[in-house]
């Protein structure tokens, strides 16, 4: 059990400090509502933060298919055209 509580790397280690000071304290529930709140905040970061970057994502990925798209319809008409007129 001492292993949990010198462990310092990783997401985890505060949850097993909190768990140890809500037992000492006597205050567990409120411990532990302290650290899900932590990773709430944590997963509304990430989330806000990837909804971001995707909408910008899909902005430009729609703007490159138009772009094609127009650009193939112009090459297509004159080069049409000039095929035409032997040039």
């Amino acid at each position: 059990m001492d292993d949990f509580f010198t462990f310092t790397a990783g997401p985890g280690w505060f949850l097993v400090a909190f768990d140890f000071i809500g037992e000492q304290s006597g205050n567990l529930e409120a411990s532990l509502l302290k650290v899900s709140n932590l990773h709430m905040e944590e997963a509304s970061h990430a989330v806000r933060i990837a909804v971001k970057f995707l909408g910008v994502a899909i902005v430009l990925a729609v703007a490159l298919l138009i772009g094609y798209i127009v650009i193939s319809f112009y090459t297509n008409l004159y080069g049409g055209m000039f095929d035409a007129l032997g040039v």
